[in-house]
């Protein structure tokens, strides 16, 4: 790019936000944009390999299903709109599964990265405010010890 300034200064996602997005910018809703609005026939959204090499894909529709499945669980928890949902999971399909679903009720995801421990976990959840943290059994045992560790799953 030759004049950034310019680029920047005439940029206008307007007409780009109109043309590609289903939702309004106002009430944006990510699952929605990245999962559900392609979940017509059975486009496949995810190829992975698990690490004993068994390959298995997912579709837009699977997916859809799986987070509508995993939102309506965080609701019957008393999660709401706004509240952010804390996710320390390896990068599984369940991990895209529990992000799609905070993201279809409204709530916020935040990524807790399974390399950090306890302490880095703690002054996360302290600054974030998170109400649930969504774990899996490797990863349970660094919540033990943190203090008004909110609930898991």
């Amino acid at each position: 790019m030759r004049d950034y300034e310019s680029a920047v200064t005439s940029f206008d996602y307007l007409p780009l936000a109109a043309r590609d997005l289903h939702g309004e910018l106002t009430a944006l809703n990510a699952c929605l944009e990245c999962c559900d609005r392609h979940a017509q026939g059975d486009a496949v959204a995810l190829y992975c390999e698990a690490q004993d090499g068994r390959a298995a894909h997912y579709t837009f529709r699977e997916l859809r299903a799986y987070a509508a499945r995993f939102g309506n669980f965080l609701r019957e928890q008393g999660v709401k709109p706004g509240d952010r949902v804390a996710g320390l999971m390896p990068r599984r399909v369940e991990l895209l599964i529990a992000i799609l679903g905070t993201w279809r009720i409204g709530a916020v995801y935040q990524p807790l990265f399974t390399a950090f421990g306890p302490k880095a976990i703690e002054q996360r959840l302290g600054c974030s405010g998170a109400r649930w943290i969504v774990t899996d059994a490797h990863n349970r045992p660094k919540l033990d010890d943190i203090a008004d560790c909110p609930l898991s799953s």
